[in-house]
């Protein structure tokens, strides 16, 4: 939560950057089933927490992430998806993985990062 003077506690999205990276927490964060009315929306990274770290685990995730945001956040272009893990950087702990999602706005040419 970000606090701030104008807006207190309950700090506004004010750029469609901000919005965006609101929606892709949304989005990574709601488990299919748990969104009332659409029941295939969502990543479902909780599901994801207790998994193995193998190249079938990453795949599987670059396509949901893939699949989810080409169909529900169409506003955006995915630039990559980087799965970082012990295997790969030592600047992340055992038993931990970092997505770092890459990505376009369409409507104003910004290039952003989200980090799960």
């Amino acid at each position: 939560m970000k606090v701030t003077a104008e807006d207190g506690h309950y700090a506004l999205n004010k750029s469609i950057k901000d919005v965006v990276l609101q929606n892709l927490r949304v989005l990574f964060l709601t488990s299919k089933g748990e969104r009332m009315g659409d029941c295939n929306f969502g990543i479902g990274l909780r599901r994801y927490l207790f998994s193995q770290d193998t190249a079938a685990t990453h795949a599987e995730l670059r396509t949901i992430i893939t699949n989810q945001v080409n169909r529900y956040m169409p506003m955006i272009r995915i630039i990559e998806i980087r799965l970082i893990s012990p295997d790969n950087s030592s600047d992340i702990a055992d038993n931990h993985l970092k997505i770092e999602f890459e990505f376009y706005i369409k409507a104003t040419g910004e290039r952003a990062v989200a980090q799960f």
